[in-house]
């Protein structure tokens, strides 16, 4: 029985007093990481526009964080927006590496080698 009033009782065990919520500078960096996506869409057949994604969002990541390392001493307030635009673009990249198949990618990479 006292077990039953430790389990049930009036008091409530969890209580969170903030509610859950994504902070918009997150979502800015993202949607301009998956701009690229759109620009994409109406250029590439729809198999290879995440392969795509995945490959400019890693040249993108890397240009970014090698701007953000060589300039860190000429511009020291921009650093920390630089490398989260670094983040969000290498979010991208692993995202889309992992949910597209790269084997349309390498069909139409050899569809181009063979083509005369």
């Amino acid at each position: 029985m006292a077990l039953w009033r430790i389990e049930h009782g009036p008091a409530r065990k969890f209580v969170l007093n903030e509610p859950a919520h994504v902070p918009a500078e997150i979502v800015g960096f993202l949607a301009i990481a998956v701009s690229p996506a759109f620009l994409l869409l109406p250029l590439l057949p729809i198999q290879l526009v995440l392969p795509i994604l995945s490959i400019v969002s890693f040249v993108i990541a890397c240009s970014i964080a090698l701007y953000a390392h060589f300039t860190r001493d000429a511009h020291p307030s921009r650093q920390p927006a630089l490398w989260d635009f670094a983040y969000a673009f290498t979010l991208v990249w692993i995202g889309a590496g992992i949910i597209s198949s790269p084997r349309y990618l390498l069909d139409w990479f050899e569809q181009i080698a063979l083509t005369p």
